[in-house]
């Protein structure tokens, strides 16, 4: 057959529609339905958190179901192949906004006047620790739940309490940009937080999930009484979930060896306690010889560690981490039982679908985040490493250390994008503490200790736990070994918001096409977004809601209420990728207030509004005590950030170039729009 010249020259377009021909025939290939859903789902389940638009009203249910009905005809209308798998995604992903919206928590109806002290009835189904270590109870109440501070000893979990305590509803980012902790009350249920005045027992909690409670926390005390040191909160943790036993200094160690994640219930752990209760099921049931040639001894094995992984799961209090662990686990299991190939990329779609389903706010969680991209870059990664592990038959010396290195290189690869982005730091030391530590935890701590947790009963547990307890020394001894020094802890300034989106974006795509080829594309978009992130620059000064002055100038920190506002300061400075070292405040006082200079900009503060008049000539911002009304404002040059400005829109954010205000970004600003935000100033209500 001849081909014309031309033809075999004609140069390749390469439109938005041919790539999404290949995205689309990469995700929903033969044998792949559920990875081209997911991605449609994390698409959709993303978009409905951050729309402004709410359609899940009467009017939004006739958009919706015009649009499809639109898709539709141009669907079938459609002659090419190409356009209608974009139609086909654009419906699924509007299919899965409607969702998520509809998932949405109603807003809580506990009326209080913030402040004041108010009586709550309920029970304690949980305890934990403040950032100071301060124990706080979680009191579940008829509507919901709320968190106060309490001291030892007072009551135990599952105990009925009536609690008088000054509640406030969750608050709003203390910078803007900065972690919103009413996105996790409206999808936990919280509905405030406080400080206990007094409180007295009312009776015992009945039913499961109080018996459930009392067992978790009693295991939590038995656990700790074998393991009376450092390693006995460790070990509460991970086999109960109850964290309120961990000490701070333990967890500031792990986490700046890079190990923190071993500390929260999560995939790792599922797969441990599932892999090992599936191991050792299959081995006894082929060691029967009678079963073992009757039977297939995988199918028992597999149920075995389906059962097991629910029982921790219900065990450890069922937090939407260990929900997500599970999911994960039963659709990697359920994959064997059906003759398919568990660690598989649509395996991953089916757990990812299934979240989603239950939960489409974790979209937008961290776990979520880091489990799905370490979970699909394993895969990813052994599926491009199968032919060279199996062209020859390797040593088990060489095997077993060259297997955790390459997992801890794959899986911490994949997570650093989303744990810089989240948290501004990067561990140095991170992937070889990995290497040290997780043979150990992995083979040694969590099997033993799940052993140990069967033996309670006979109470034959104590040297078994005195062998994980072991493991956790030797642990921690790694982890301060490799966390010691000065600068373990690398610096990330905080990025846009927006760009998550161009990084999660290159990592799915990553995951999902096949070939080097196709990772052509994803690696620029990821090239770019680093690009944008490092030469984004943070704010140089935060006005908090409270009006203290926070600013940074050539990576020196300076406040000006060095006792006020520590925790906005800490989190400027980790988003800024700044010391918390205080400098001292370039500053000039008298008795009226002062004046803060950052570069040329001069701040006023006044303390004496008697004399804000003169500020308005001399200064370029200038934070006011009181309110000030508009025709006053109109006569003053200065800017003037008022405090009806920050009770209403939070803190102020401000970048400052050549010596002048370039850009200013308030709290509310980065949040009014979203329909899941503003709980707290739609849920309080006052006391009449």
């Amino acid at each position: 057959m001849n081909t014309p010249e031309s033809a075999l020259h004609k140069p390749r377009v390469l439109s938005g529609v041919n790539l999404f021909s290949r995205f689309r025939s990469h995700a929903f290939g033969v044998g792949r339905p559920f990875v081209g859903l997911a991605c449609a789902g994390l698409l959709g389940c993303s978009l409905a958190h951050i729309l402004p638009v709410d359609i899940t009203g009467m009017w939004g249910w006739g958009v919706v179901v015009s649009s499809l009905a639109l898709l539709a005809v141009l669907h079938a209308s459609w002659p090419s192949r190409k356009p209608r798998a974009v139609i086909v995604f654009m419906a699924m992903v509007l299919v899965w906004i409607m969702w998520a919206q509809s998932r949405i928590p109603d807003v809580s109806n506990l009326r209080f006047r913030e402040g004041q002290s108010i009586e709550v009835t309920g029970w304690i189904e949980g305890l934990s620790r403040s950032a100071n270590g301060r124990l706080r109870w979680h009191v579940r109440t008829d509507t919901g739940w709320i968190r106060v501070l309490a001291s030892e000893g007072v009551a135990e979990p599952g105990d009925r309490v009536r609690v008088r305590a000054v509640l406030f509803t969750p608050g709003r980012p203390v910078v803007p940009g900065a972690y919103d902790s009413a996105f996790h009350a409206r999808f936990s249920g919280l509905q405030a937080s406080g400080f206990r005045l007094e409180s007295a027992i009312t009776g015992r909690e009945t039913g499961f999930a109080a018996d459930l409670v009392r067992l978790r926390y009693g295991l939590s005390a038995h656990i700790q009484r074998r393991l009376p040191d450092e390693t006995g909160g460790i070990a509460a943790a991970l086999l109960t979930g109850d964290r309120s036993a961990l000490d701070r200094d333990v967890i500031e160690i792990l986490r700046s060896g890079g190990l923190g994640h071993i500390l929260a219930i999560s995939g790792l752990h599922m797969a441990l306690l599932a892999g090992t209760v599936y191991g050792v099921a299959r081995l006894v049931g082929a060691a029967i010889r009678p079963f073992g040639r009757a039977f297939d001894a995988r199918y028992p094995a597999i149920l075995c560690a389906l059962v097991a992984a629910l029982a921790y799961l219900v065990l450890t209090g069922a937090s939407l981490p260990t929900q997500r662990a599970v999911i994960m686990t039963a659709c990697l299991l359920g994959a064997v039982l059906v003759s398919r190939r568990a660690l598989s990329m649509n395996a991953l779609g089916l757990a990812c679908v299934m979240i989603l389903i239950l939960a489409p706010h974790s979209v937008l969680s961290v776990g979520f985040q880091m489990s799905f991209a370490a979970t699909g870059a394993l895969i990813r990664a052994y599926e491009l490493a199968r032919p060279v592990v199996q062209a020859r038959r390797w040593p088990i010396i060489v095997t077993l250390p060259g297997g955790v290195a390459f997992t801890s290189a794959i899986a911490g690869s994949a997570t650093s994008v989303f744990s810089a982005f989240h948290f501004h730091h990067l561990a140095k030391t991170g992937f070889f503490a990995n290497v040290l530590v997780m043979p150990i935890f992995s083979l040694i701590v969590m099997p033993v200790g799940f052993l140990a947790l069967v033996l309670i009963p006979l109470g034959w547990d104590g040297p078994v736990f005195e062998v994980m307890g072991f493991g956790l020394r030797l642990c921690l001894s790694f982890a301060r070994w490799t966390s010691g020094g000065e600068g373990v802890l690398i610096p990330i300034a905080a990025a846009p918001p927006w760009l998550l989106a161009g990084l999660s974006a290159s990592v799915v795509w990553f995951l999902v096409v096949r070939g080097l080829r196709a990772l052509i594309a994803p690696s620029l978009v990821f090239l770019v977004s680093v690009i944008i992130w490092f030469a984004s620059t943070p704010p140089h000064l935060v006005i908090t809601e409270e009006g203290v002055i926070v600013a940074q100038e050539d990576g020196n920190l300076w406040t000006s209420h060095p006792r006020q506002g520590r925790f906005a300061r800490r989190v400027f400075a980790e988003r800024a990728a700044v010391s918390e070292t205080l400098s001292p405040a370039p500053q000039r006082c008298d008795a009226s207030g002062c004046v803060y200079f950052l570069g040329q900009i001069r701040i006023a503060r006044p303390s004496d509004m008697s004399v804000w008049f003169e500020d308005c000539e001399r200064a370029d911002i200038l934070v006011l005590p009181q309110s000030l009304p508009d025709w006053r404002r109109q006569s003053c040059s200065a800017r003037i950030i008022g405090v009806e400005e920050r009770v209403t829109q939070g803190s102020l954010a401000l970048w400052i170039r050549n010596d002048d205000i370039r850009d200013h970004v308030w709290v509310e600003d980065t949040r009014r729009y979203r329909i899941w935000a503003g709980a707290e100033e739609r849920g309080r209500h006052s006391a009449q």
